[in-house]
């Protein structure tokens, strides 16, 4: 009787070690999931970290002119257009400068009738230091020569603002070559293709002292280019000043 006592005690004691084991499997496997987990968001966090660093891209803004009205030669625009109602926010890398600054500037065929193209990059915004070209029928262009190659993040422009205008077919594109047959295209409200350059989905907008901007997110290039042809207000293309914040590539 007392060896089959000792018998029952055996196998109950053998039971309870085989649940034992069994119980520490599942432990197991969820400890070998949290650290597979805890690896994977390691190899995330550069690249999610990287795009926490960015921010909103800070322009130094000009004071508007003190006669300035906001509704002179706006007219019905708005009502055959559509206008967009505020600068994008654009997101940088902290340690992006503005490039162009002091870089030369090239432009059609188009002859300077006000100003010098030195103004184009002079970083001096104040609505009465802007160039004018004499009117054409063709698209015209500026383009300038950053002088090397640049990871570029963002362009910011503005055309004038003296009074409030929208400017038509407003293009801006980015390149390696100096012809930009490679051209990147930030910008285009070129609604019906008139430039031979595409059609553009962008939306129209006033210019104002705010001018306007465009992200890149750090395309390799050397050449900016602005087109544009025509304003709201006359046939007369103007501009005040052109920012390109970039920095040198990694």
């Amino acid at each position: 009787m007392k060896g089959k006592r000792m018998r029952i005690v055996i196998a109950l004691f053998c039971f309870l070690m085989l649940s034992g084991c069994k119980k520490q499997q599942p432990g197991e496997q969820a400890s070998q999931v949290e650290e597979k987990k805890q690896v994977a968001e390691q190899v995330k966090e550069p690249e999610t970290q990287a795009a926490d660093n960015r921010i909103p891209l800070e322009v130094e803004y000009p004071e508007l002119p003190d006669l300035y009205d906001p509704y002179y030669g706006i007219g019905n625009v708005g009502r055959r257009v559509k206008l967009a109602e505020k600068p994008p926010v654009v997101l940088v890398p902290p340690d992006v400068t503005n490039v162009a600054r002091g870089k030369a500037v090239t432009v059609t065929e188009a002859m300077v009738i006000i100003g010098e193209l030195e103004y184009i990059t002079d970083g001096d915004k104040r609505p009465h230091y802007y160039v004018e070209f004499e009117p054409k029928t063709i698209p015209q262009h500026v383009t300038i020569d950053l002088e090397r190659e640049y990871e570029i993040h963002a362009v910011v422009w503005w055309h004038s603002y003296y009074s409030p205008a929208v400017f038509w077919d407003v293009l801006v594109q980015v390149g390696r070559d100096p012809n930009l047959e490679d051209a990147v295209v930030l910008f285009n409200n070129d609604h019906d293709g008139s430039l031979g350059l595409g059609k553009g989905s962008d939306l129209n907008y006033i210019e104002t002292n705010k001018g306007w901007m465009a992200g890149a997110n750090g395309v390799i290039a050397r050449y900016v280019r602005l087109y544009n042809h025509t304003n709201s207000m006359s046939m007369i293309n103007q501009y005040t000043e052109v920012e390109v914040y970039g920095r040198l590539p990694e």
